[in-house]
């Protein structure tokens, strides 16, 4: 199940890719086809108003400048699609039809929960005001993946004078715990349901 979700992944970027391949070569057509034909035009020439090749020459304008119109959209639809795909491929979030959404958002949640113990341990240390920054240092490289240079950075003032790591990281970040618990408690559910489906209509078939 987890190959055939990658797989379908893979086919949606080969397929934005495929597809921005296909405008960019249609805009380099078009592109070197109208040029081609302006360039038979003499360097200069005015349309001779009133003179019987005037329709005829600007027909022909026309249709050059036409197909470099049309090349410039081919250009930004191969953009568009260079984008999707790009999207695509730098997309790390998690799709509830991955197989592997619960185990993968499990894996985000503890990450999640690390750091959060990470930062309030650390902020408590610096809360205490009987240490030294140089004290503060020593305490806070104790704590797991803090290195001496992390500690020295959440010691320094921010723009507003305070220290440590700010309060709205610790609210923001539990609330990402808060949402991915309730995803992954979604998630199981939908799961047992369907397997408790599953398990129901093959009882009924062995009847039947």
């Amino acid at each position: 199940m987890s190959d055939n979700y990658e797989e379908r992944k893979q086919n949606r970027i080969d397929r934005y890719k495929k597809r921005a391949q296909n405008a960019n070569n249609r805009s380099s057509q078009l592109y070197e086809s109208g040029m081609s034909s302006l360039k038979q035009i003499p360097f200069g020439q005015p349309i001779l108003c009133g003179h019987h090749s005037e329709q005829r020459d600007r027909n022909f304008r026309a249709r050059a400048g036409a197909k470099i119109d049309k090349a410039m959209g081919e250009r930004k639809k191969a953009d568009y699609y260079e984008e999707k795909a790009q999207a695509a491929e730098n997309n790390t979030a998690i799709s509830s039809d991955d197989p592997e959404a619960v185990v993968k958002l499990q894996e985000k949640l503890n990450q999640a929960e690390e750091i959060q113990v990470i930062m309030k341990a650390a902020n408590k240390i610096i809360q205490k005001k009987k240490l030294s920054d140089e004290e503060k240092i020593i305490e806070l490289v104790k704590i797991d993946k803090i290195t001496e240079k992390t500690a020295k950075g959440i010691l320094a003032p921010d723009c507003m004078g305070c220290i440590g790591f700010p309060s709205y990281k610790l609210i923001n970040n539990n609330a990402n715990i808060r949402r991915m618990k309730e995803r992954i408690a979604h998630l199981k559910r939908v799961s047992t349901q369907e397997t408790t489906e599953l398990k129901m209509e093959m009882s009924l078939f062995a009847i039947m």
